[in-house]
């Protein structure tokens, strides 16, 4: 349950996202590059267990069934997409975490992936939450340099994140049941996905946002 001010927080991010987009009458929605973690970084499992649902008798004992540990071993994904697709994707080595030097890194080869698929001018608005290594003043001196416009993003709201609502939670589908003990096994599944989605699944995530 969000509280008074998360919620007048979310209600002014949203209407200066809503002036930006009404001041810019070209597609902005196609140029908008968004990089989540999932939880700004996102973890992604070796062990995924499909769920089951069981029906048993009154008195009967409940099966069993594998469970995915919390604390099992898991690599940080980093993940940039736009409306075109996939810009550029790193899976981290196991008990990698994210600070404000990585972050930088990290922005800089997006922006040597991006200039090479697309032209300079999709290169202007970046969404990402509100983590800390993105609010640190080494990130946005980064992206000030490179040139990016950085949208707001308020605090506690993964449900108006792309990557979270539509991208990471795709990848969560795909890899249920499949075991992926190893960090290659678990890119090759990755890069699977990523190519047989189609065009429409990239776009559908960005035109989401505008709708939610």
């Amino acid at each position: 349950m969000l509280n008074n001010d998360v919620q007048q927080a979310r209600v002014t991010v949203e209407e200066e996202f809503e002036d930006w987009v009404e001041k810019h009458k070209e597609p902005v929605m196609q140029k908008l590059t968004l990089e989540n973690y999932f939880n700004v970084w996102k973890y992604v499992f070796y062990l995924n267990p499909a769920k089951q649902r069981v029906w048993v008798r009154p008195g009967d004992p409940l099966a069993t069934f594998v469970r995915r540990d919390v604390h099992g071993e898991k690599h940080l994904w980093s993940f940039w997409v736009c409306a075109h697709g996939s810009v550029y994707r790193r899976l981290f080595p196991k008990s990698t975490a994210m600070n404000s030097k990585g972050m930088v890194n990290e922005i800089e080869e997006m922006g040597r992936r991006l200039a090479l698929i697309h032209s300079q001018r999709f290169k202007e608005v970046l969404l990402f939450d509100n983590a800390a290594p993105h609010r640190e003043q080494v990130s946005t001196d980064k992206l000030g340099q490179l040139g990016y416009v950085h949208m707001p993003h308020p605090p506690y709201s993964l449900d108006i994140s792309p990557c979270n609502y539509h991208y990471y939670l795709s990848l969560q589908d795909f890899l249920v049941g499949r075991d992926t003990r190893t960090q290659a096994v678990l890119d090759n599944h990755i890069e699977q996905l990523i190519n047989t989605r189609p065009k429409q699944f990239w776009k559908d995530g960005i035109r989401k946002l505008a709708e939610r």
